[in-house]
């Protein structure tokens, strides 16, 4: 994983390459079943209110940042992603929002590269100019979004099975044996 230097000034590019094939990948981003588990940085939950991936589409959501080192519990961010462009299972565009659902503040593609069992990632924010894009790196944008990828690969278990725990207990069977024995 690493952030590629943007295109653009105003740009902010990261990617990672998931062990997941593209379909599985594709799933985990159009889904809230499994979004809602990975999507943000370290700590993060959503909670999602409505998730329609289709041109025109609105998800709707709330990411709740993790409690405060007080104890207090953490910030609520409302968020609102419309989608622009779905093109399955490779390339999906929207307008990112936040409190005012008439604006958003900006832009973003998600583009996926099949590598057989595995895909790249790519997500690449479209800020309005360079300064709204240094304030987003100041904010953690970076970071998060290197985190929330992270979480992605996490999520994308080898079982394909996100929620599974296998525990395996060793022991002796010949010392076992022996002792029933005496």
């Amino acid at each position: 994983m690493s952030a590629l230097a943007p295109e653009k000034p105003n740009e902010i590019v990261i990617t990672r390459t998931v062990k997941a094939p593209i379909q599985r990948v594709w799933q985990m981003f159009t889904r809230p079943e499994h979004i809602q588990h990975w999507w943000g940085p370290n700590g993060f939950t959503n909670t999602i209110f409505e998730m329609d991936v289709r041109v025109g589409g609105l998800w709707r959501y709330i990411m709740h940042a993790p409690a405060n080192t007080d104890g207090s519990p953490g910030t609520n961010y409302n968020n609102w992603i419309r989608y622009t462009t779905i093109t399955e299972p490779t390339f999906m565009a929207y307008e990112h929002g936040g409190d005012d659902p008439d604006h958003a503040e900006f832009n973003a593609t998600v583009t996926l590269q099949d590598l057989g069992d595995q895909t790249q990632v790519t997500l690449r924010i479209i800020l309005e100019s360079e300064a709204q894009r240094k304030a987003m790196a100041e904010f953690g944008a970076i970071e998060g979004g290197e985190q929330t990828l992270a979480r992605l690969d996490a999520y994308l278990t080898p079982t394909g099975k996100p929620n599974e725990l296998n525990i395996t207990r060793t022991f002796d069977a010949l010392a076992h044996s022996m002792r029933q024995k005496r």
